[in-house]
């Protein structure tokens, strides 16, 4: 069953303050307030409705626990925005997770790349960059480089590109970042050349054994 839009019902977006919330839910409430309306259902039904996003969306602990049902939502994962670094990075370690239990042959890597793409929009690059918090930048980065494993190297790239703006060039994460593409980069060139690297080693056993061959 779809998620009610909550956002879409107070007229406000995403990443809307405490404070525009507020704002708007007074601005409805009195436009569709009963008393104004009296007799008219279908008002009645709209302030039931702003009443209940407004009390889910100004409340923190709901508003998070709102937006993991969204992100859960098929119909909405992948266009949803989180509204701060936290929401961002459990997020993340949600994909994390939902992979590892996941049979690494049915995952569909393009939807995977989509959705990682989506949490390196530029929306949440400046969350982080606002929030200034090196422990939620750097568990975020590190989520998601578990969770680039499982897409094939030059996909891998395009994630690690973005991750790379938004850590300082030389930085600790900076140097992970770079060792993990560098370490991706042999692994994909051996499964890429591994029969033929086989095909060669029998071959030059081969040759080996007819050489003592005529040596006997």
């Amino acid at each position: 069953m779809p998620v009610k839009d909550y956002y879409k019902i107070l007229r406000v977006s995403p990443s809307a303050s405490a404070g525009e919330i507020r704002q708007s839910f007074r601005k409805l409430a009195k436009q569709y307030h009963p008393d104004k309306n009296q007799g008219n259902q279908l008002s009645a039904i709209q302030f039931t409705e702003i009443r209940e996003a407004y009390e889910v969306l100004i409340d923190k602990k709901k508003r998070q626990d709102y937006h993991y049902q969204q992100y859960a939502n098929k119909e909405s994962r992948f266009s949803f925005t989180p509204y701060s670094a936290v929401e961002l990075l459990k997020q993340a370690v949600n994909l994390e997770n939902k992979l590892k239990l996941t049979d690494p042959f049915r995952i569909d890597r393009d939807a995977l790349l989509f959705e990682m793409t989506g949490l390196l929009k530029e929306h949440s690059i400046q969350l982080l960059a606002s929030e200034s918090d090196p422990a939620i930048t750097q568990k975020f980065t590190e989520s998601l480089l578990q969770s680039c494993h499982f897409l094939p190297f030059s996909s891998m790239q395009k994630i690690c590109l973005v991750l790379l703006t938004i850590h300082s060039e030389n930085s600790e994460m900076d140097k992970r970042i770079r060792k993990f593409l560098e370490q991706q980069k042999i692994l994909d060139w051996w499964q890429r050349n591994k029969l033929l690297i086989a095909l060669l080693i029998a071959v030059l056993f081969c040759f080996l054994i007819f050489l003592s061959g005529n040596k006997a």
